[in-house]
């Protein structure tokens, strides 16, 4: 079940710490003292049955914050997921073989111009997108939508065995990584040779994602780190964050 954990962690550099953190209503944020920022969606549970195993703290190395994605703690998770994209996701990083969108306003068009580009044809499932049901009409193709609490016309978790199974390709936001659910559907889209895609502002530009069949990675990287952090200090929403950095993809096949 680890494999897909293992290489996130296993590829990032033990000496980077954290700068700066929260855990906000809505995102994670992790700063790095390389510069690089990574957020990731918080899920709030009803009954905390599992504690965080740890005090997060500054000075702390990414790779020990990032070690929490292990954990069924959502908010742990959460956390080591923003620990990760923060490395992955880092300016000072800039992956040669990227393609990098424009920034500012026109990052929040950028999503939805990637995802038309697959769309078209055939049928596109989308797991835990961070857009609502409204916004993802825009979307041009068929669309099937999961998420873990469904809005009008989407479907529950339990769907996605049969759905993969008549589908061109799946779309997975970083939610399914904080969730653990990521394995299941990683699992039967590749078994079937269904295109697989990470997009989202919480998916981290990391190369072991080839090692799990994966087409494209399409994440998020902050290119004004002092502004975020404020915006984050102070329930920031998706179109705060959008215009203070850009996408980015890495094309594996």
């Amino acid at each position: 079940m680890w494999e897909f954990f293992d290489g996130l962690i296993t590829g990032i550099d033990d000496d980077i710490k954290v700068k700066d953190f929260l855990i906000g209503a809505r995102w994670s944020v992790v700063l790095s003292y390389e510069g690089g920022i990574g957020i990731a969606p918080v899920f709030t549970e009803r009954f905390d049955r599992f504690d965080i195993s740890y005090t997060p703290r500054c000075e702390m190395t990414l790779k020990e914050m990032a070690m929490g994605i292990y954990k069924w703690n959502f908010f742990e998770a959460s956390l080591a997921l923003a620990a990760i994209n923060a490395y992955y996701n880092a300016p000072s990083r800039a992956m040669s073989d990227a393609e990098h969108t424009p920034t500012g306003r026109r990052s929040k068009k950028a999503f939805k111009n990637f995802c038309s580009k697959y769309t078209t044809e055939g049928r596109s499932i989308f797991i835990e997108p961070y857009y609502d049901s409204d916004e993802m009409a825009d979307i041009p193709g068929r669309i099937d939508v999961i998420r873990r609490d469904p809005e009008f016309r989407d479907y529950i978790y339990s769907a996605y065995d049969e759905l993969i199974e008549t589908s061109d390709r799946v779309f997975i936001s970083g939610a399914a990584i904080v969730n653990r659910s990521v394995k299941g559907f990683v699992e039967k889209a590749s078994a079937l040779n269904k295109d697989i895609i990470f997009a989202g502002p919480d998916v981290p530009l990391a190369p072991s994602l080839l090692n799990h069949g994966v087409r494209d990675s399409f994440g998020f990287i902050v290119d004004d780190t002092d502004e975020f952090m404020n915006k984050a200090k102070s329930a920031m929403y998706r179109d705060d964050f959008l215009v203070l950095g850009h996408f980015a993809g890495l094309h594996f096949k």
